[in-house]
This record gives C-alpha cells, structure tokens and sequence, in this order.
C-alpha cells in the first residue's frame, strides 16, 4: 500500500466505516486487511490509526455475522484507545464493542460498556447512538421502561439533529415502537411505525437490515392487532431486504425466520413455523457457542412444535 498522508488515511478509514455501516462491505475484505497492515507498521501496534483499523476489522466481522472474530479485535482497539486521550476515539470503541456483545448472549457487560461510553463522548451524533444501543442492550435484558427511556432520548437526539426523516431518527423510533407494542399499546405501535418504515425505505442504504427490522416490527403490531395478510406482506418484504443485504445464512436472516414462524402459528400454520424454526437452528448452530440462549430457545420451540403437530420424529 502506497504512504498515506495522516488526512488520507483518516479520510479512507471513515469511508470503511460508512461503507461496513450501511452494509456495503462485501467488497472490502483486502482493502480493511491492507489497512490493518499499514497502519500496523507505518504508526505501530498501539497508536490510535491502529486501533482504528482494528475497529474497522472487528465492525466488519459483526456486519459478517462472525461475531467470535469480532471480539478480540474490538477488544484490542478499546485496549488501544485507553492509552490515549481521546475520548470519542474510546466511546466509539466500546460502543462498537458492544453491538457485538449484544449478539454474543453477553448483554450485561455491553450496557457496562456502553454506559461507561455514554459518560466519554461529547459528539452529538455518537452519543445518541450510544443511547440508541444501551436501549438495545436493556430491550435484550428485558428492562422495557429502562430501553423506552433511552431509545426515547437516542430519537429526541436524532430528530434534532438531522430531522425526522433520515434513518437515525426513523430507526430509534422503531426501537422505541416495538417497546410500545409489548406494552400492549400495538395501534400506537403501528402508526408509528407505518411513518418509520416508510422513511427507512426512502432515506437508509437500498436493503438495509434497518428497513427489514421495520418491516418486522411492523408485521409483529400488524399481527397483534390481527391483521394477518398485512402483517404476512411485511415479513415478505423484511425476507426480501435481508436476502439482498446479508443473504439468507445470515443470523440476523435466522432471527427474521424466528419472528415470521411465530405468525405462521398464530395464523395456524404450525408445519411452516417448524420448517422455519429448522432453517433458523441451522443458522444460530453455525454463527453461535453452543451455550448461546437463542439455540437453546429455538430447539425449544421446535420441540413444542413438533409435539402441537404430532410430529415427533425430526429429519
């Protein structure tokens, strides 16, 4: 790789970091690699270009679904950061550190990360992001008035900084609708999310797991509400996003199954339920450790499925 000027490689390292967070990374594997590689030996294994190439690396295993490789990387930049002073550099760090934890059953040291970024960044635009993952991580624990207060700060943030329509804003009011339907208020869950997933559709990256989120939640207050057939043309459409964005061995694709096989029951479809909640296993069992809930859980369901269906002999 040619020298860089410290203005090029900052202007290419944010580039990589645009391109992995809108999900057009696929191409970027060598590019990321030779970075890594540059940075290592032109500014050394503990300066900050460093550390930011090996948090380019790690966020581009998260988008991958690799999150095991992930880790070591995220953690090696954060143990970077803190060496130096600069405390966006570090809350960007932990915050990106722990996206991946809230993939990896690790949750609780993810909301410690993310709190202690919340108290380091001044950005505006990183802290209500940070406020949008800390709702991620208490929604995942399942601390709902703890995750609507922050996914409400993280959407206030956004609207005032870039307006309602634009993919932050729309996306942390999402978060915040899905909230809204467990708390069994789904029409209001739904009129929001009727304005968000619209958005999502005109203003994120063209299928963006974002948008196919939306069509999700959407199709969950449509089929609270029972209506079936909308709530069966979201999902399509959720399948569609995701198929083009990350591809259909893709966790986040298994969790999409997970979430349209509880409609395929409620609209008593219990075979199609199953044979989703198959291709979803087979997903989870090749991402996650074999400890992970979400493999335990979805073998669970199978198993209660298969005995609704008397069908008690698996494949």
């Amino acid at each position: 790789m040619p020298a860089m000027t410290p203005h090029q490689l900052k202007t290419q390292q944010q580039r990589h970091r645009q391109q992995i967070q809108n999900y057009q990374h696929q191409q970027l594997a060598q590019e990321l690699q030779d970075t890594h590689d540059y940075t290592q030996h032109t500014h050394g294994e503990t300066s900050p270009q460093h550390a930011q190439s090996l948090l380019n690396l790690g966020a581009w295993h998260t988008a991958n679904g690799d999150y095991a490789a992930a880790e070591p990387l995220l953690k090696q930049a954060v143990h970077i950061q803190r060496q130096h002073s600069n405390p966006n550099a570090l809350a960007q760090a932990l915050n990106q550190l722990a996206i991946n934890q809230l993939h990896t059953a690790q949750a609780s040291e993810a909301q410690r990360n993310l709190e202690e970024a919340l108290t380091l960044a001044t950005e505006a635009d990183l802290t209500a992001q940070i406020h949008d993952d800390l709702g991620n991580a208490h929604y995942t624990q399942e601390n709902l008035a703890q995750a609507l207060h922050h996914y409400e700060q993280a959407a206030a943030r956004f609207e005032r900084l870039y307006g309602m329509h634009h993919p932050k804003t729309a996306q942390a009011y999402t978060h915040a609708a899905a909230v809204y339907r467990q708390q069994d208020h789904a029409q209001e869950a739904l009129s929001i999310l009727q304005h968000t997933t619209q958005i999502l559709e005109t203003t994120a990256p063209a299928h963006h797991p974002s948008t196919a989120l939306a069509h999700c939640e959407l199709a969950a207050a449509h089929d609270a509400l029972k209506h079936y057939p909308q709530a069966a043309e979201h999902y399509r459409q959720a399948a569609q996003h995701l198929a083009r964005s990350v591809g259909t061995d893709h966790p986040l694709y298994a969790k999409y199954l997970c979430r349209h096989a509880y409609h395929h029951l409620q609209t008593h479809r219990p075979e199609q339920a199953l044979t989703q909640l198959h291709q979803a296993l087979l997903i989870f069992m090749n991402t996650y450790e074999d400890d992970h809930p979400i493999i335990h859980n979805t073998i669970q369901n199978i198993v209660l499925l298969m005995m609704m269906t008397g069908n008690d002999h698996p494949d």
